[in-house]
């Protein structure tokens, strides 16, 4: 070895190739080999490529010392494939434990197909993925379990669901077909589209028919050629109920996931033997952005599509009632409306009678809004977390909060909760007398995965616009009692309290609960290339925009510009250590006894 690098010393020497020279000393100097000094290699192994996450620097090493003893006896080369399977599964755990799923689900694409042919130690560890797995490529769909489909060595291009739903039949780039017994010959379809609220114009739109192709807008290269749409990176398939969804994903695994239906469900339920003639619906806690109207285009496509399935008559008239407190601004929501209604009265598909009217309600949902038994529907999103009023008795146990944290004493977190239960008995029970026996109400709100108040997925996003606030304080900014003084009037409910709350209220039976994890930047990574902005300044602006009248009300103008660039730095902080964070989101689904 020595004498062969004597020689390219040799050359690049006498060809004046100087720099190159410089690269290559410096190459030798880090050589992957280092002369086979155990000590070395191992704190390479260990202390480089492993804890720095250079998975490829890792297999590289690993291949070239297989090569390197590819011709000593079996005994030998049998021991170095364990000692590389073992080395490869600590990366993975290292990974895991240091909250980088990013780098487990990179290591998996890049590795996947080939340790899962060629070693059976591999097998089970492929759950990891099942477990890593998160759902930003396909926020309308839930994650309920991945399948492997046996006999395939090769990346699955085509997917297909048999009529019943009952059996799947793949195909894979190398030719293999797998499938079931049934005959292949009926898929569901199912359409999403997303709109752009000024023009009211679909921005992309991704269709499932018949035989089951999927076409993709040019603008949606996540999934296709930019340069041709027609040929997407991922074929999908809907089963025939149209409930699962299945997904190629350029290897050897093929997930499955479980549409949402929540509102469709709902909708559907209630709609078994018809709609009224006009069908009356509310939006709780909604008139600062245009998410309302698509939100009620959603429902009217729902009622439709219903209506035409059950070949029952679709309503004549859509009331909409939009609510929110009296001091939030309306008017911008409103000016949306005639366009609104016009397109939506211009739908292709919708009878050219029905007719759609909205106005606005001022008020506290925590107050009665409507006549009695008036509505139908009602729909409330990211709202009812926030409480009627601040927990009393919280000034001298939460110093240094400004809401539920880890170092928090369990009187805080009970005051908390015992408002929380005040405000949702009496929500339910104002609701209750406002809607019709039968009608349905799907509630969305922040949460927690578990009963334990502690877990930061309820507090951390809070936490930090209060260590903002605690920064300023130490600099003699803002003063230490105004903190003090200081909490959120809001609470983070997990499914079994708010399980109780409705059993123990009695007017609304629970229909189901569904769950899911949002990060804290919900755009998409196309999304945040195109705008600009990073995470860390979207995420600041939103929680400006949630609490600034609170802030501003309690510490003055004068000082919200600083509070928030110091959290968005704090924010940048957070998420330069743990890649992604997440919120816990629970929808309730309720039926009016």
């Amino acid at each position: 070895m020595q004498y062969a690098e004597e020689l390219v010393r040799e050359y690049l020497v006498f060809r004046g190739f100087t720099s190159t020279l410089q690269t290559f000393e410096k190459e030798l100097s880090t050589d992957i080999g280092k002369g086979f000094q155990v000590d070395k290699i191992l704190d390479l192994i260990f202390s480089v490529y492993i804890p720095k996450f250079q998975v490829e620097n890792l297999i590289g090493l690993l291949r070239f010392f297989k090569q390197c003893f590819s011709s000593f006896e079996a005994v030998l080369t049998t021991a170095l494939a364990k000692i590389e399977v073992s080395i490869l599964k600590y990366y993975i755990i290292h990974a895991v434990q240091f909250g980088r799923t990013d780098k487990v689900v990179e290591f998996f694409e890049l590795n996947g197909n080939d340790l899962l042919q060629s070693n059976e130690d591999w097998t089970s560890w492929f759950d990891f993925e099942k477990e890593i797995h998160r759902e930003e490529d396909f926020p309308e769909v839930k994650v309920v379990f991945q399948e492997t489909f046996l006999g395939h060595t090769s990346p699955i291009s085509r997917c297909r669901f048999s009529a019943s739903g009952d059996n799947i039949a793949s195909a894979s780039i190398d030719g293999t077909v797998r499938q079931g017994t049934d005959t292949i010959s009926k898929l569901g379809c199912a359409s999403l589209t997303v709109w752009n609220m000024r023009t009211w114009k679909a921005m992309y739109e991704w269709s499932l028919q018949s035989p089951g192709k999927v076409l993709w807008s040019r603008n949606c290269n996540r999934f296709c050629n930019p340069q041709n749409s027609v040929q997407p990176r991922h074929e999908m398939a809907l089963d025939a109920n149209g409930r699962r969804l299945l997904v190629t994903s350029g290897s050897v695994r093929a997930p499955i996931y479980q549409k949402s239906f929540t509102r469709q469900d709902t909708i559907e339920s209630y709609g078994t033997h018809g709609f009224a003639e006009c069908f009356k619906l509310a939006d709780l806690g909604c008139s600062s952005g245009p998410n309302s109207l698509l939100f009620v285009k959603n429902i009217v496509d729902i009622v439709h599509a219903v209506c035409l399935k059950k070949n029952v008559k679709t309503p004549d008239e859509f009331q909409v009632f939009l609510n929110d407190l009296p001091n939030n601004d309306f008017n911008a929501l409103l000016k949306l409306t005639p366009e609104f209604s016009s397109m939506l009265e211009n739908e292709k598909g919708l009878d050219k009678n029905v007719k759609c009217f909205i106005s606005g309600v001022a008020g506290s949902f925590y107050t009665r809004l409507f006549p009695s038994k008036s509505l139908h529907f009602v729909h409330s999103s990211s709202s009812l977390h926030w409480l009627s009023q601040v927990p009393a008795n919280l000034l001298d146990s939460n110093k240094g909060n400004i809401y539920m944290a880890k170092s928090s004493p369990r009187s805080v977190y009970e005051a908390y909760y015992y408002q929380f239960e005040k405000d949702f008995t009496e929500f339910l029970r104002l609701r209750s007398e406002e809607m019709i026996s039968n009608g349905r109400m799907v509630l969305t709100l922040p949460g927690r995965s578990s009963a334990d108040h502690t877990i930061k997925e309820c507090f951390y996003i809070f936490k930090l616009l209060g260590n903002s606030l605690l920064d300023m304080s130490a600099e003699g900014i803002l003063h230490e009692e105004d903190i003090t003084s200081f909490n959120l009037p809001l609470y983070t409910p997990c499914t079994d309290e708010l399980e109780a709350i409705i059993e123990s209220e009695g007017s609304f039976s629970l229909d189901r609960f569904e769950t899911s994890e949002v990060n804290w930047d919900m755009r998409e990574e196309d999304e945040i290339m195109k705008s600009g902005e990073s995470s860390d300044k979207l995420i600041a602006k939103t929680m400006r925009a949630i609490t600034e009248s609170m802030l501003a009300s309690h510490f003055g103008d004068t000082f919200i510009e600083e509070i928030f660039e110091r959290y968005a730095m704090l924010v940048a902080e957070h998420l330069s250590m743990v890649k992604t964070a997440y919120l816990f989101n629970i929808v309730v689904s309720l039926i009016r006894k």
